[in-house]
């Protein structure tokens, strides 16, 4: 019982930080020409990602047991689906018709390499479960290293993008802007690694199977830096920077996976985990196509709390929670 009033402290104090970060880093994309949602793509998602992270390997380092890895891998995978329902959430607490037709179609290249990265992590999973499938070098599947390109190729893209218009930027105005929006980031990271282990300790007091515990209660837990960064930001009108983190931190979170297999030294990683996460894969595949297709669509908008992306991403997502449970 003594883990929910910790759960609860570090909470609030993720909430009251995430209130800050945002509203430094809105003045930064102003001082420095940038997009709002390279600002929340970048620097917010990889804080908020970070406890993800910490979570998915150590879960492969502590203990090279199939459970750990299903943990981690869930953790990791499962983070996605609650992120794509947190769009949904967010779209339900802006009450103003489809919260993806007011974001930038910008956010539409992270969305895509995201599902590039998930596709094939979906389809070297399915081959590595079916056979003895090769490509892979010292213990490192082949697929790890297509994905960490992919990223790369992704961020530079990103990262060529991140100008507003053709404007010279303020560098010598915003030091200070820095520093305090650095230490912000630090601060949050931290806090989320501690809510992580939280998580990780509620996990481990109970019987559930592990593909599901990483992939709802770690993965809520870890994701709760998302949540209150999207929320606040969302609350100062940075519609774009909410969206932009989220699908930030889900790009980033698929990284996750070959790093795991790096550390994890018993061949493939893809090779031992349960067939569940398959599906798991594939179920955040299919939420980051909707949320694609409601930033594509540019249709009349909606007078519902929810709009029909979202609407659909919480259904599937609740659905899918229910067959994890049912079949891990």
């Amino acid at each position: 019982m003594i883990l929910l009033p910790e759960f609860i402290i570090c909470s609030i104090l993720i909430i009251v930080a995430s209130h800050f970060v945002c509203k430094c880093g809105k003045d930064l994309a102003i001082k420095m020409n940038w997009r709002e949602g390279f600002i929340g793509v970048l620097f917010l998602a990889f804080a908020t990602s970070l406890p993800e992270l910490s979570t998915s390997i150590s879960s492969v380092t502590k203990l090279f047991a199939i459970n750990n890895v299903n943990l981690g891998f869930g953790n990791a995978m499962g983070s996605l689906i609650i992120n794509m329902m947190l769009i949904g959430f967010l779209d339900f607490f802006q009450g103003r018709g489809r919260i993806l037709l007011h974001a930038e179609k910008d956010n539409i290249l992270t969305g895509s390499f995201t599902m590039l990265l998930l596709t094939t992590l979906a389809i070297f999973s399915f081959l590595r479960q079916i056979g003895p499938l090769g490509f892979y070098f010292f213990g490192v599947g082949i697929e790890s290293f297509l994905i960490l390109g992919c990223y790369l190729l992704g961020m530079r893209m990103i990262f060529r993008n991140r100008h507003v218009q053709k404007k010279k930027s303020n560098y010598k105005l915003v030091s200070t802007e820095w520093i305090k929006f650095i230490t912000l980031l630090v601060i949050i990271f931290v806090l989320g690694v501690w809510l992580a282990n939280i998580g990780k300790r509620i996990s481990e007091s109970t019987s559930i199977n592990q593909s599901f515990i990483g992939a709802f209660i770690l993965a809520f837990s870890t994701s709760l830096p998302e949540l209150a960064v999207s929320i606040s930001a969302l609350k100062m009108g940075s519609i774009d920077m909410a969206i932009a983190n989220i699908l930030g931190s889900n790009f980033f979170d698929v990284c996750i996976i070959p790093l795991m297999d790096i550390i994890y030294r018993s061949g493939p990683i893809l090779k031992s985990i349960a067939p569940v996460n398959i599906f798991i894969t594939v179920l955040a595949l299919v939420l980051t196509a909707i949320v694609i297709a409601g930033l594509s669509v540019r249709s009349k908008d909606t007078r519902m709390r929810l709009g029909w992306d979202t609407a659909l991403i919480l259904m599937l997502g609740t659905i899918g929670y229910y067959i994890i449970y049912r079949i891990g």
